[in-house]
């Protein structure tokens, strides 16, 4: 009998990891800013929308892979 993976979460999963990681680097850009040499908003936000998408794209390969071999090893 072939089992059915369940894919379904794997979007999910990767838009939440890279929401998290998204907020990770504004609040790392938030804690360790420099006064001397200061970020400004408009900087951190165009950071957070880049760190945004290209964390987005890497997690929507990564988690479909991640998911797949957790549910194969957990079959048999």
């Amino acid at each position: 009998m072939v089992t059915q993976i369940n894919t379904n979460r794997a979007p999910m999963l990767s838009f939440i990891s890279a929401i998290l990681l998204s907020l990770l680097f504004v609040v790392l850009t938030l804690v360790y800013r420099n006064p001397a040499r200061s970020y400004s908003e408009v900087d951190i936000a165009a950071g957070a929308i880049f760190i945004l998408i290209l964390s987005l794209m890497i997690f929507l390969l990564l988690w479909p892979m991640i998911l797949e071999k957790w549910f194969s090893g957990k079959s048999k």
